[in-house]
């Protein structure tokens, strides 16, 4: 029996994108706040996990993108109104870490290679920026599947894990 792969469900498409740099974070969201778009954003609906990134594991996502570091900078929303009607519900839906740990070093409440945001000089690498993505889905249990679709494969690193490539990288430098 043969598949077509296009009769599966596919991911939404989506709507809107834009690179955010990390200067202008705050007021993108801000803004979105206000302005409402129907309803204030939820960065933090019900089906997130919450803020589990410890200080420790912002500090390294920082530090990995101020040093060039391009992997995981994706944010994804859901507005099912956005750009017409701008009725329902604008939802972050995946990202909740990343935008997190992004605005706590803006606002010095974390440092990056032991230094606060406030103190640096120059302007920020092109790495440091978000990549906002918004999609339009039209119901709250399409916008949690998507959720557990992005969210619920893969396996995390296990400590020992990172701690053995941190040895065998011990052993390279010595």
């Amino acid at each position: 029996m043969k598949i077509d792969f296009h009769d599966f469900n596919k991911f939404p498409t989506i709507y809107y994108s834009i690179d955010v740099n990390w200067r202008y974070l705050q007021d993108w969201v801000d803004q979105q706040m206000e302005i409402g778009c129907g309803k204030p954003l939820d960065v933090n609906p019900e089906f997130q996990r919450g803020h589990v990134w410890t200080k420790k594991q912002k500090i390294a996502y920082i530090e990995f993108c101020i040093s060039g570091g391009s992997s995981g900078q994706n944010l994804y929303f859901n507005h099912p109104g956005w750009m017409s009607d701008y009725e329902g519900d604008f939802v972050l839906v995946d990202g909740l870490q990343r935008i997190s740990a992004v605005l706590d070093f803006m606002q010095d409440k974390i440092k990056a290679f032991g230094h606060k945001y406030s103190e640096s000089t120059g302007k920020l690498p092109d790495s440091c920026k978000l990549k906002i993505n918004i999609a339009k889905l039209k119901s709250k249990k399409d916008v949690m599947q998507w959720y557990i679709n992005m969210n619920a494969g893969g396996t995390p690193h296990a400590k020992k894990e990172i701690q053995r490539v941190q040895g065998l990288m011990n052993e390279v430098m010595s």
